[in-house]
């Protein structure tokens, strides 16, 4: 009795979810293929490979975000646009040009004119390709 059961069960889930191969279009197959199936193109994302058919839109999208304000308070680098090292803790207060130095450019004018906005990232390297700040995402508009 169990087994009549268990078979009417899985019949009924079988043909209920399945789906013959031939009864697919070939997008749709290639789309199962790569597993891409729930995947939309919905979502923030830098680069147009990211939209699934779609195109990214936006400003800077892929770019190093560069949003330290100058002396706004502090408790974490958190508050001073994720640059490394820009919060100072004696103080609580942002010290973004300090922190530009650090990594290497001799005032924020040559961070700005050489780094910010300008410095291609994803957001799987931002962290290191933008020193802890955001890389710039876009809206993906769907075909």
């Amino acid at each position: 009795m169990n087994s009549i059961i268990f078979f009417i069960l899985f019949n009924t889930i079988l043909t209920k979810f399945y789906v013959h191969p031939s009864s697919l279009d070939h997008s749709n197959l290639a789309r199962a293929l790569n597993n891409d199936r729930g995947k939309k193109c919905d979502k923030h994302h830098a680069s147009d490979a990211d939209c699934y058919g779609g195109k990214c839109f936006g400003v800077h999208v892929g770019r190093c975000m560069c949003q330290c304000v100058k002396n706004r308070r502090c408790s974490l680098d958190l508050h001073c646009g994720l640059l490394q090292n820009a919060c100072d803790l004696k103080t609580g207060r942002c010290k973004c040009e300090n922190a530009y130095k650090m990594l290497g450019f001799s005032s924020i004018k040559e961070a700005y004119s050489k780094f910010c906005f300008k410095k291609s990232c994803t957001k799987f390297n931002e962290n290191v390709e933008c020193h802890g700040m955001a890389c710039g995402a876009g809206e993906c508009r769907c075909r």
